[in-house]
């Protein structure tokens, strides 16, 4: 079977992560990776949900100890801060920082530069098409994932 698709995907993904990494703001912080870029738009994007660490995991498919070593560097970048959820003294709440807030300022044109660019010259039914196909890809690969077996 012909793996040009995982070839692509990984492909698109290096790519972005570099440009990324390159950027301006980016050098401000340089022990943040793009990872914490995403997870902070993360965060901001559900700033009216109280999300803690195991939300982090489950919606961003990524083990426990790699959420606890993302939210540990951001800490002490001053980036984000956990405060202990009311009612329940073993949850804590990720907090965006007002630092990460200036950050994410910063970002928001970039990644609507970076969409623009990689969308170029489709047409809204293809965007459309291609969301459809992306969405059913992370599904099947959150399941892989999840399966823990080559298939």
């Amino acid at each position: 079977m012909d793996t040009e698709i995982t070839r692509q995907l990984l492909a698109i993904s290096c790519g972005i992560r570099k440009y990324f990494d390159r950027l301006p703001v980016k050098q401000e912080l340089d022990k943040i990776t793009g990872m914490h870029g995403w997870l902070l738009g993360y965060l901001a994007d559900n700033a009216d949900r109280r999300l803690c660490q195991r939300d982090l995991e489950r919606e961003l498919s990524l083990s426990r100890s790699a959420v606890s070593k993302l939210l540990k560097i951001m800490e002490e970048n001053d980036l984000v801060t956990r405060v202990r959820a009311p009612g329940d003294d073993r949850l804590k709440i990720i907090v965006l920082t007002e630092h990460a807030r200036l950050y994410l300022t910063k970002c928001s044109e970039d990644n609507l530069r970076v969409e623009q660019q990689l969308t170029d010259g489709f047409s809204a039914e293809e965007l459309a098409a291609l969301r459809g196909y992306l969405n059913r890809i992370r599904a099947n690969a959150d399941r892989l994932s999840a399966s823990g077996k080559e298939q």
